[in-house]
């Protein structure tokens, strides 16, 4: 059967498969999500989580839905049921249904969303058959960044549901905030309208066009119901074609549409929908104080809690923990090697131990008069790298600051951005020393505005280090947001026009930390409106 002029939807192929539905808010992607369920009603079992209450209109005389949840559904749907049990009897029923969740919570959502796939999960394999699950504004239950109540359980069906006959439908407006392990199962694509930057290189990516090219860039101008179409069960490359409207539609916005009265088969089965669905009886606060010391609950509960906690901070904690730990690591070494510290001196063979075990030790060494020889001077200077004649005594990273100072001649920079440059940590015990050091060298002087110069240009200076030196030593992410910038000559740019040229996501933690990055460094200014490249480099 054909959903699109150019569209051949093989019913067979979808069987068990994953689809995704992406499109902005108006570009038609719930007109499509209708579409695709009703062509596959009959052929699957149906199991539509609606989210926002608006599926409903589904039913028809031809297409018989049981509708549970909401002010008008053929049977309540309480937050506190057992929705795994739910999900069991509905899939020991068979008949399509429609679980109305829209007046609750995100949170509230998540957490039904996550038991009741669970449980189809769970379910014996005499309760595998060709299903479907359709689950609109998925980014918000199962997220690429974070662990949320309904994420474990929504992977779980992605990535193993095939096997089951379980195949899925997520719709959703942001691509790019949606999982990866969940985005990657899917074999069906239905990529409409994008409005942000993020989702539009999410979407060319996933077509394989570049993020600036033409086609990427059209799909900002998408009619509704336009869509690139691809997939095992529609079409092996992506054609760009219009979806077919579909028969029935959502409720308008602001309106009030009632459901279809029941249809006969689906009263006779809401005897087991309805015991299914009834909330489960109030627990005396006696047994639940029970429950709750019942160390196999605590544990569940700790390891719920510690994967839910873990996953919110990974992103965070990652890059502080990482950051923190490679800079304790840097202060600790630079505060080693600028220690005061005798010369190890051989006193021998510790036997206990092998002849072959030599001891060290640093206990100080007094040379005996026949051990003396006189030291004849030097016939020549002796030049050694970063230390000039006169220069007063200071650690080897002050002098490496004063080092940086001096290659950035004939420019000034001050001496936070050059210890930045020379890989100094500012978190150092040590970092006011040697700020104080680097300063009283008359290798370089203060220019009256905080910012340092050399005195005069040293061997081997002969011109400030350019960006491209920088970009060698900078992450590829900075270097290419580097090269964004340099190219703007001089012009502001915005975070998202940064984002895009640098093919780095605009959500992403990584951008503002990049940008602040190049910032100390003094390769780039802050602006009120964004970046622009530092005058240095004009």
């Amino acid at each position: 059967m054909k959903i699109a002029a150019n569209i051949e939807f093989n019913l067979e192929t979808f069987r068990g498969q994953r689809t995704l539905l992406q499109g902005a808010s108006g570009s038609g992607k719930s007109t499509a999500a209708r579409a695709l369920l009703e062509a596959t009603y009959g052929k699957f079992q149906q199991l539509i989580i609606d989210v926002e209450d608006e599926f409903h209109t589904l039913r028809t005389a031809e297409r018989e839905y049981a509708i549970i949840g909401g002010d008008h559904g053929d049977a309540p749907l309480s937050k506190t049921q057992d929705a795994g049990d739910l999900a069991l009897t509905l899939l020991k029923v068979g008949v399509s249904t429609i679980l109305q969740i829209g007046d609750w919570t995100l949170e509230e959502k998540r957490s039904f969303i996550g038991r009741f796939v669970a449980g189809m999960m769970r379910a014996k394999s005499d309760l595998w058959h060709p299903t479907i699950v359709m689950l609109d504004e998925s980014h918000l239950f199962c997220p690429q960044q974070g662990i949320v109540a309904s994420s474990e359980a929504i992977t779980h069906l992605a990535t193993a549901g095939r096997k089951r006959g379980f195949g899925t439908i997520f719709a959703t407006q942001r691509l790019s905030l949606i999982n990866n392990d969940v985005l990657g199962q899917c074999e069906n694509k239905f990529l409409g309208r994008v409005e942000q930057s993020a989702d539009r290189r999410a979407v060319a990516d996933l077509l394989g066009f570049g993020p600036r090219s033409s086609e990427a860039v059209d799909m900002q101008a998408f009619k509704p119901g336009e869509f690139y179409v691809v997939g095992p069960a529609l079409t092996p490359t992506p054609v760009r074609d219009r979806i077919f409207k579909a028969a029935t539609e959502a409720p308008r916005p602001g309106s009030t549409v009632l459901p279809s009265a029941t249809p006969a088969a689906i009263q006779r089965a809401l005897a087991e929908l309805v015991k299914a669905s009834k909330a489960p009886p109030a627990v005396d606060p006696k047994g639940a104080a029970q429950r709750a010391a019942d160390p196999s609950e605590i544990a569940a509960a700790e390891k719920r809690g510690y994967a839910r906690g873990y996953g919110e901070g990974m992103e965070k904690g990652r890059d502080d923990g990482f950051a923190a730990g490679a800079e304790a690591i840097r202060t600790a070494l630079e505060e080693f090697l600028d220690r005061p510290r005798q010369k190890p001196v051989h006193i021998g063979v510790d036997l206990a131990r092998g002849p072959d075990q030599t001891v060290w030790t640093e206990i100080p060494y007094t040379f005996t008069d026949s051990e003396m020889v006189e030291l004849k001077p030097l016939t020549g200077p002796m030049i050694v790298r970063g230390i000039r004649s006169g220069e007063p005594a200071m650690s080897p990273s002050s002098r490496k600051v004063v080092d940086a100072v001096v290659s950035a001649y004939p420019l000034g920079i001050s001496l936070q951005v050059a210890a930045k440059r020379a890989g100094i940590s500012s978190r150092s015990s040590a970092f006011r020393k040697y700020m104080t050091e680097a300063a009283a060298s008359p290798r370089i002087q203060d220019r009256g505005d905080g910012r340092y110069v050399a005195v005069e240009a040293e061997a081997g200076v002969t011109a400030p280090p350019g960006l491209a030196a920088f970009k060698e030593r900078l992450p590829s992410s900075y270097a290419r947001m580097l090269t964004a910038l340099e190219a703007a000559r001089g012009a502001e740019m915005d975070l998202d026009a940064i984002a895009d040229r640098a093919e780095v996501s605009r959500t992403s933690s990584g951008l503002t930390t990049g940008l602040r990055e190049l910032a100390a460094l003094d390769l780039i200014v802050k602006t009120d409106d964004g970046y622009r490249l530092s005058p240095d480099f004009l």
